[in-house]
């Protein structure tokens, strides 16, 4: 009768494994077809046959804040950064500059040269063509560049 939307075991080998997890340990797809997240926050996908997919999705931004100098993006996947390149800012029209950029799990953290105050409106950019966003995944996706994103100022 075919496959049946039941659960699909693969095993994880060195080729196809997310980082921080052993070769040759069983992981569990929870159905035929679905996305099963595994450690560190990588995902696998399983085919019809119970064998692992490549994802292709594009990491979504769910939200960003700004609190003193640290502007937050939060992203929907585990994420990885590299450098700066290609990331801007502005506070109140005027160009913001960067000091630093990391990645912790799903978020991007930006570390402003100056402290942003309440009040204050802050917008960041994205050139994915210059930068090196991407998620932390089996085969990294690069994130979407946006423009003049509106950033929840929660400083207070």
């Amino acid at each position: 009768m075919g496959q049946q939307l039941s659960d699909v075991f693969i095993k994880i080998t060195s080729k196809f494994r997310p980082m921080n997890l052993p070769v040759d340990t069983i992981w569990k797809c929870t159905s035929v077809l679905s996305r099963y997240v595994v450690g560190n926050g990588d995902a696998i996908h399983c085919d019809a046959a119970g064998n692992p997919q490549v994802p292709t999705w594009t990491p979504g931004l769910q939200g960003q804040i700004v609190d003193g100098t640290a502007l937050t993006l939060d992203y929907d996947i585990q994420m990885l950064v590299d450098s700066q390149l290609g990331l801007s800012a502005t506070v109140d029209g005027s160009d913001a500059p960067i000091t630093s950029v990391s990645a912790t799990d799903t978020n991007v953290n930006i570390v402003l040269t100056s402290a942003v105050t309440a009040g204050q409106v802050v917008t960041v950019t994205y050139n994915a063509t210059l930068g090196n966003i991407r998620s932390d995944a089996i085969s990294p996706v690069d994130a979407t560049s946006f423009n003049d994103l509106a950033v929840n100022n929660v400083t207070v």
